[in-house]
């Protein structure tokens, strides 16, 4: 966890006002360590720390893979495919297996490096053990295997179940 970014958050919503109670947008770009924070009009830029600098400690939260673990990656992924290339399960499994054992795995890899970028997020603000990421990253192959039908069995039903 990253306690700066979390004052730095701290205080742009209490700069934001009592009547604002809306969550504060981040904007980032894969490969880029800077991430952009903002609400209700004002804003700033901070630089992400690597995933091996994040990490909480062991047994944290859930002692499982949390929700939001799994729906960041997923999330993730409905982005990369709408926003970049069409994504295959084949390229998803290769992905999160080489990720499984080491998330923070160097990679040229568009889907490593853009899972790693939104986990860095996440967990800049919140408290993920590695083997809570772990966890998460073993479970979405899991379900990758589970519903791959095709090129794309895994992809359409995510993408169905994850608005835009």
């Amino acid at each position: 966890m990253d306690q700066e970014l979390k004052d730095k958050m701290a205080k742009l919503k209490a700069d934001a006002g009592k009547d604002h109670s809306g969550n504060i947008d981040a904007i980032y770009a894969v490969g880029d360590d800077l991430a952009e924070f903002s609400i209700a009009g004002s804003s700033f830029t901070h630089k992400l720390k690597p995933l091996q600098e994040l990490y909480g400690k062991e047994g944290g939260k859930s002692g499982g893979a949390n929700m939001s673990l799994l729906f960041a990656i997923e999330q993730e992924l409905v982005n990369l495919d709408r926003n970049t290339e069409e994504l295959t399960d084949a390229e998803i499994a290769k992905a999160l297996s080489d990720m499984s054992m080491s998330p923070e795995v160097a990679s040229e890899d568009l889907i490593i490096q853009s899972i790693q970028c939104r986990l860095r997020l996440l967990i800049s603000i919140d408290d993920f053990s590695r083997q809570e990421i772990r966890q998460a990253i073993r479970k979405v192959a899991k379900s990758v295997a589970r519903h791959e039908n095709g090129k794309r069995g895994y992809i359409d039903f995510i993408v169905n179940m994850i608005p835009e």
